[in-house]
């Protein structure tokens, strides 16, 4: 009884660790003051503003988040090295969230810099405006393992013929998924680059990135999985304007339900393979690339339409009837001879690019998007900006009525309709109409000016009335930029 009564003070006198918030500029005036100051566990929050630094998370496993998101709050590197570093074995758990990583210049990671072992999560930030020679945007390198979700990465540059404007990674393992990857530059991979690399990219947008070189949107080596991927208007001088895949016999590099349009290269519009390369491709879409849309050692494609056809079991060369390809809008229209068509045994994903369940119908549509109800927007969220919002549905379904909500609830409100994430009461709603017989119905407007950078708006839309069988589609939310 007595040792029982021993351990039971033990216990109780045990110290107990607390995860401390620490803000900055209130508790330090600079980030690397916050994270040099912090512990395993803590939470380092920054204001609103422009930090000059260029930051190392000294093998912290802490959450650096900004207060209000990118928009707002930059850390600009001054040209004096990389913006952020991860050296020192960091883990999932040093996380970097909200920021707008800027003006780095470093031969290895302007933006972002990962090395020995490093597996930091990197989510929520928008990094652009870097310059260096590998990995401008962000650098992975010697066994570093980051984790790179939800970010925009845009307008960064390699100089001379460096590798992966966008994302380099050198002898790592990376999963690159759900971000946006735009008007990157380098000799290779303009924007991402692999090299003896295990990489898994899937749900991304990379469009408008250019390579000196191979691989305009992705140059992929080793073992390269590219899953519900949209490449568009990448560009190589040489070979693969959206994919310039390049392994040896033992590993696998693999293209599924991806989307290539208006993309160009010398050879290989679409993808190039570089022998003895061959890749699988299965359920994608490859329409309008320049000259052709395959090219180099034969790749295995099936279930995928090809413009000027390919030979493979359940291929198609038809028009996939593009809501709006001018424009870069690639989701399929109601009537697209893509809907239904490609290979559910290869799925491996649940869901699309947008979150749609991925099999809607029963048989698995070609290319990144699955046709279901659906809200999205084209046109950039500036004050002053013309923007259309887009609502996807069954042809002559009406009324289709937009809501802008008073905030988000979240867990949502379960309803008849589906989930309701806008906060009532209604801010605004507005009748739009009936869904037209392509599927989509097109909503023009202009951003208000009295929005302001940082400001997010949440919207749904309701196709029908307020009688089962109605449908609430998902929720929409503006980021003004």
């Amino acid at each position: 009884m007595r040792i029982a009564v021993a351990l039971v003070v033990v216990v109780f006198l045990a110290p107990i660790a607390v995860s401390a918030t620490i803000y900055v500029p209130d508790n330090y005036g600079t980030i690397q003051a916050a994270i040099n100051a912090s512990a395993n566990g803590d939470t380092v929050v920054v204001r609103p503003g422009t930090y000059v630094e260029n930051i190392d998370f000294v093998g912290k496993a802490i959450h650096l988040r900004s207060e209000q998101g990118p928009a707002v709050t930059t850390i600009d590197g001054n040209r004096a090295g990389s913006v952020v570093t991860f050296q020192s074995g960091e883990g999932t758990g040093s996380m970097l969230d909200g920021f707008s990583v800027t003006n780095g210049q470093a031969d290895y990671g302007g933006g972002i810099y990962c090395n020995n072992y490093s597996s930091p999560t990197i989510t929520g930030n928008i990094v652009t405006g870097n310059s260096g020679s590998y990995g401008v945007g962000i650098y992975c390198y010697n066994y570093s393992s980051p984790t790179i979700t939800n970010n925009t990465i845009s307008g960064n540059t390699a100089v001379f013929y460096g590798q992966g404007g966008g994302i380099s990674c050198t002898d790592a393992i990376s999963t690159i998924a759900n971000n946006t990857i735009t008007r990157n530059s380098a000799g290779y991979g303009g924007g991402i680059y692999c090299w003896n690399s295990s990489m898994t990219i899937t749900n991304n947008i990379i469009a408008g990135n250019a390579a000196i070189d191979d691989g305009g949107g992705i140059y992929g080596s080793l073992s390269t999985t590219v899953t519900n991927c949209t490449l568009y208007r990448n560009s190589a001088k040489r070979n693969g304007g959206g994919i310039f895949f390049r392994k040896n016999s033992s590993f696998s590099t693999t293209a599924i339900n991806c989307t290539f349009s208006g993309n160009s290269a010398a050879s290989g519009g679409g993808i190039y393979c570089y022998s003895p390369s061959s890749p699988t491709v299965t359920n994608c879409i490859f329409w309008g690339d320049m000259p052709n849309e395959l090219s180099g050692s034969s790749p295995n494609v099936t279930y995928s339409d090809i413009e000027g056809g390919y030979s493979g079991t359940g291929n198609i060369e038809v028009d996939p009837l593009f809501v709006n390809s001018v424009i870069g809008d690639l989701h399929l229209s109601w009537d697209s001879p893509c809907r239904n068509t490609g290979d559910n045994t290869v799925i491996t994903e649940l869901f699309d690019f947008e979150g749609d369940p991925r099999i809607h119908n029963g048989t698995v549509d070609m290319g990144a998007d699955e046709y279901h109800t659906h809200l999205y927007h084209t046109g950039t969220v500036t004050p002053g900006s013309p923007i259309e919002v887009r609502v996807v549905g069954d042809p002559g379904s009406a009324p289709v009525t937009l809501a802008l909500g008073s905030g988000i609830q979240d867990p949502p409100k379960t309803t008849p309709y589906g989930d309701l994430y806008l906060m009532l009461p209604l801010m605004w709603q507005r009748n739009l109409g009936t869904i037209p017989s392509n599927g989509v119905l097109v909503f023009p407007g202009t951003v208000p000016t009295s929005w302001q950078a940082g400001e997010e708006y949440p919207f749904q839309a309701l196709l029908g009335p307020l009688v089962p069988g109605s449908v609430l589609t998902n929720l929409m939310v503006l980021a003004v930029e």
